[in-house]
């Protein structure tokens, strides 16, 4: 009796643990030009309001996301994580009101949901999930129609400076479905292996 207790306990770990890890993502977008940064998202919210994204980037250091009205670092709502060498994952939420390195946000918006690294490969990948609404004067909210965002990644596992070919800016119509009607209201999430499982095999 006391092995299957055990079994049990240990299935609902590990059931609970790909749960939150693994999930069909509906839309993808591969950022840059050289396949290194990946965005994928759902854009139904869940039952307690929260859009959940993925990033995926080829590095063994840190990577940045987040909402800027001018596509640049200066007013950017940010977003930066990073493994540590004892395995941690460390998900930091920033601003910059300037070009140059961000600081770090009282309030912490930005939630990790999954992550996985991949030490030979390089390829680190992470589940965030944050609400829609600005928070404070620091965060930007993601509002319906196409929304400015920018990434970036870098050799470190802490910030520096990413360089000019390692960072870039896209414009995203995030809360969309692909019948292009507003998704932001449901809460329907699918629970599978995720469809980037081709690319961390790479």
């Amino acid at each position: 009796m006391e092995g299957l207790m055990s079994a049990a306990v240990a299935f609902i770990l590990l059931h609970a643990h790909f749960s939150v890890a693994e999930r069909i993502w509906s839309k993808h977008e591969i950022l840059d030009h050289d396949s290194q940064f990946t965005l994928s998202w759902n854009p139904k919210l869940d039952a307690e309001g929260y859009f959940h994204f993925s990033l995926r980037a080829v590095t063994k250091g840190y990577l940045g996301f987040g909402l800027s009205d001018t596509g640049t670092m200066a007013g950017s709502d940010l977003v930066v994580a990073w493994p540590e060498k004892n395995g941690n994952i460390t998900v930091m939420d920033m601003y910059a009101s300037q070009n140059g390195l961000p600081r770090q946000d009282a309030h912490n918006d930005w939630h990790l949901k999954g992550s996985s690294f991949n030490r030979k490969t390089g390829i680190f990948q992470v589940t965030l999930a944050r609400r829609l609404a600005a928070y404070d004067d620091n965060d930007l909210p993601i509002n319906e129609g196409p929304v400015q965002i920018i990434y970036a990644w870098g050799k470190a596992r802490a910030l520096e400076h990413h360089g000019t070919k390692q960072r870039g800016a896209r414009k995203i119509n995030l809360l969309r479905d692909s019948n292009g009607s507003a998704a932001a209201s449901s809460a329907l999430f699918l629970m599978s292996v995720p469809v980037l499982l081709s690319f961390m095999k790479r």
